[in-house]
């Protein structure tokens, strides 16, 4: 195979020019020697079907255009082409792909909206906030921790129901057991988050100690009010905290004295916010429904004022024809006692003539 030559000559003034010669692709005589050895292989094949010499000169031509093919992609100038081609290929091609991603994902972002809203309206009844908030659940608040002689617990938090952080209004927590656990029920609103803390008082009310940790959130949402509804109130929360802080607490689910569901603060939350964002989806799909309705109802205003406006038209042209008929029929009277009027005054000449005449 040759290689780019540099050729060079003095010009005009002395100066040395020089050009590359163009890369040539050749094939040695060994590997055209292997070509014709493969191509004379393949006409032997393909002479029982036709002749010897169009069947040779066909494989020569394949087994040549392999040979350079294979020559093509060894080059350095020739493989540059074709990854500059396969990359073309591949940037043609590549625009196809998010297209059909996009619309896939366009596609399931609108299924599963859908799939919310039909979620929300079996599993929450149709209930929104509102009407959740309408509902209070029974929580069961319980900490432990071992206290002095005459120490009480609270449970003090954001709601007026959790005291509004004023520890003296907090409800206070009953001692359960020797292992020192404390329990105190709570009715609180559904459709909420609650936001609240232990603390240990003195016998006044005092604050002593507050629970380590940050405070804790507590999620009483529009399943809640849903079960309550269903069961008849015989469903309630149990909250099993821990006075390390928030982290590891455990919420029950019950119905009356048998655990329905185990669950925890931060599952609840999310739980809280994907109901409220499928309520607000919701909401916007009403808003939609609204707007065509009113969008409907204006034009359907519009085409009653019309056919009002029409209506006022018809009477008036109605009462123009009643006027100019009415008009008519006393022109017609006037000239109907007109033409009696003459028709006595010939009758009466005819009579003074006929008088004449007898008298005569």
């Amino acid at each position: 195979m040759s290689s780019g030559l540099a050729r060079s000559w003095r010009g005009r003034g002395g100066a040395r020019r020089s050009v590359q010669a163009p890369v040539v692709v050749a094939v040695s005589s060994s590997r055209r020697k292997a070509l014709r050895c493969k191509a004379r292989a393949e006409a032997e094949e393909q002479e029982g079907n036709e002749g010897p010499a169009s069947a040779f000169q066909r494989a020569m031509k394949v087994a040549m255009s392999r040979g350079e093919a294979n020559n093509r992609n060894g080059s350095v100038g020739t493989g540059r082409s074709s990854e500059a081609s396969s990359s073309a290929s591949r940037r043609r091609q590549a625009p196809s792909l998010p297209k059909a991603m996009g619309g896939g994902g366009h596609e399931r972002k609108r299924s599963s909206a859908k799939m919310a809203l039909s979620r929300l309206r079996s599993e929450g009844g149709g209930l929104s906030l509102f009407q959740a908030r309408k509902k209070s659940a029974k929580v069961k608040f319980q900490v432990q921790y071992r206290t002095e002689m005459g120490q009480t617990v609270r449970v003090v938090g954001s709601s007026p129901e959790l005291g509004a952080w004023d520890v003296a209004k907090a409800p206070q927590l009953k001692w359960q057991s020797s292992d020192g656990l404390w329990a105190c029920d709570v009715s609180l609103p559904c459709g909420q988050i609650y936001e609240y803390k232990y603390v240990v008082c003195n016998g006044d009310g005092v604050a002593l100690q507050w629970q380590q940790g940050n405070n804790a959130l507590l999620a009483v949402g529009i399943r809640d009010a849903l079960a309550i509804a269903s069961s008849g109130g015989e469903v309630s929360l149990e909250v099993l905290d821990r006075w390390s802080g928030p982290e590891g607490s455990t919420v029950l689910i019950k119905k009356g004295d048998q655990v329905v569901k185990e669950t925890t603060r931060e599952h609840r939350l999310t739980s809280w916010i994907r109901d409220v964002e499928d309520q607000l989806e919701q909401g916007s799909v009403q808003v939609k429904e609204l707007q065509l309705e009113l969008a409907s109802a204006k034009q359907e205003l519009m085409q009653t004022r019309q056919e009002v406006v029409q209506a006022k038209e018809e009477s008036q042209k109605l009462k123009e024809i009643a006027l100019q008929s009415n008009e008519k029929y006393l022109v017609a009277l006037k000239e109907k006692e007109k033409a009696l009027r003459q028709k006595e005054l010939v009758l009466r000449q005819l009579q003074l003539d006929r008088f004449d005449d007898d008298e005569s």
